[in-house]
């Protein structure tokens, strides 16, 4: 390094890469900003990671009051469609399972008891697998409304 004439630091002509040394640097060295600097070997190997995020934090529905949907049944359709979406669905399924929860749509999923003990209904079509089943007030079917009419044709 070199100070320049208005004293700053600056970098002396023979630091600078020629094209023969940057051709050459290209299996044992990296190149910055025209400069050659050495690789350690350990640096090879080292991977560069995503900050830990938990799973809630990348779900679809992240900041919304979940009260909305879990006990009316008119906003189960658009719980279901965020679900579909949704890149953490699995975990949050799990995660519902093992805290038990009760009659809240989470993964896609309406949990409920029952005489033969704790249940879960996915409220995903079966068929298609890409549209929130048909819900009424009394039942959810197990199929969306789309692939309910087309098997009702073809029986």
């Amino acid at each position: 390094m070199s100070r320049s004439a208005a004293g700053t630091i600056g970098v002396s002509s023979r630091s600078r890469a020629s094209r023969y040394e940057r051709r050459r640097a290209r299996n044992r060295t990296e190149l910055i900003h025209g400069l050659v600097l050495p690789v350690l070997e350990s640096m090879t190997a080292l991977q560069i990671t995503k900050p830990h995020r938990s799973w809630w934090e990348q779900a679809e529905c992240r900041g919304l009051d979940p009260s909305w949907w879990s006990e009316s049944r008119l906003m189960w359709q658009q719980a279901v469609h965020r679900c579909i979406v949704c890149p953490v669905r699995d975990q949050c399924l799990e995660d519902a399972i093992h805290c038990g929860d009760v009659g809240v749509v989470r993964g896609a999923s309406w949990f409920t008891y029952s005489r033969s003990g704790r249940q879960f209904l996915s409220l995903i079509c079966e068929a298609c697998g890409s549209r929130p089943v048909a819900f009424t007030q009394s039942t959810v079917s197990r199929h969306c409304p789309t692939c309910r009419r087309y098997r009702c044709r073809m029986r």
